[in-house]
């Protein structure tokens, strides 16, 4: 990996020297100083560094030189490699151009010509420093930013994945088994509770689909099924299973939500069978089945398959009312 880089800048070679001397003995070896006696001649080694992806913690510039004053050239080194620390030295500079050079090149320390060894250590060191905190606090937030990404979307996709399993066993379901996610299910989980069963499905819905291919019998029955399913919902009631053209749904709240459902159906029945008969198919009948009874509610299969179902004489005595 590539050392560091210090760039220093004067047009002065003596001074330059006598600089990179000085760094070099207050650094050692774990930084490399590059020096340059012009702006455009430390632009092309910034540009060149930073192309190579090098750090340069630090640059130290003069203020009078040809061409290029020292804080124009800070701004245009400000604007490529913005965290970069700057100090600018000079015995000349006015307080406008050190001002300048603060408000638009973050200058981060002015010293006078000539400069106190104790007073460069301790700028050079400090600035140093101060640069690899900070690039270690923007990796770290980096880091931080990149993993809350990813656990946003590991919830997106659990949310997804759970909102996915709930239409094949219902919020209301769950709810029943005192359970807040589908990840807190087990086998043998169950409930006893008293509630309205109700059985609906198409009568003669055999002879009918032989009239059918496959395709359209479940194109059929899915526009069936999903206009009946939201009569249901909207009457406070949950789909537990269907069973071919037949539905199982079941009523917590009381008989009363059970009966109005059952109602909403046969008239929502009359409105689908226009749609039918405009599509030159055969109007349909369905019979409706309810009861209220206690029964057990709970999860039943095995590890490797296992599905949420009622069981009690209620449900088959919905099923024979139907």
């Amino acid at each position: 990996m590539s050392k560091p880089v210090i760039v220093c800048v004067d047009d002065e070679p003596m001074i330059l020297y006598s600089l990179k001397v000085e760094l070099k003995k207050i650094l050692g070896r774990k930084y490399v100083v590059e020096s340059a006696e012009s702006g455009g001649e430390a632009i092309e080694i910034i540009e060149e560094l930073l192309e190579d992806n090098i750090d340069i913690p630090l640059v130290i510039s003069d203020y009078i030189m040809p061409q290029m004053k020292g804080d124009e050239l800070l701004q245009r080194i400000h604007a490529i490699a913005a965290k970069t620390l700057k100090v600018m030295l000079t015995g000349q500079a006015s307080i406008e151009a050190v001002v300048n050079a603060i408000n638009s090149a973050k200058l981060y320390r002015y010293m006078g010509k000539p400069w106190d060894h104790d007073d460069l250590k301790l700028t050079v060191t400090e600035a140093i420093r101060s640069y690899f905190q900070d690039k270690q606090l923007a990796e770290q937030h980096a880091k931080l930013q990149q993993m809350n990404l990813q656990l946003e979307q590991s919830n997106r996709e659990q949310a997804a994945l759970i909102n996915a399993y709930e239409r094949f066993v219902p919020r209301q379901f769950l709810s029943l088994l005192d359970k807040k996610s589908i990840l807190d299910i087990n086998l043998g989980d169950q409930i006893e509770k008293e509630m309205t069963i109700l059985f609906t499905d198409i009568r003669g819905f055999t002879s009918l689909s032989e009239t059918l291919t496959l395709q359209d019998n479940f194109e059929f029955l899915n526009s069936y099924l999903g206009q009946m399913g939201l009569i249901i919902k909207a009457h406070h009631g949950f789909i537990d299973k269907f069973i071919g053209d037949a539905i199982m749904a079941l009523f917590p709240t009381g008989a009363d939500d059970a009966v109005c459902a059952g109602i909403a159906m046969l008239k929502r029945l009359t409105e689908y069978n226009n749609l039918l008969q405009h599509a030159s198919f055969e109007p349909i009948n369905i019979g409706i089945g309810i009861n209220t009874g206690p029964l057990m509610l709970g999860i039943l299969g095995g590890q490797e398959r296992m599905e949420g179902t009622v069981i009690a004489d209620a449900v088959n005595v919905a099923a024979r009312v139907e």
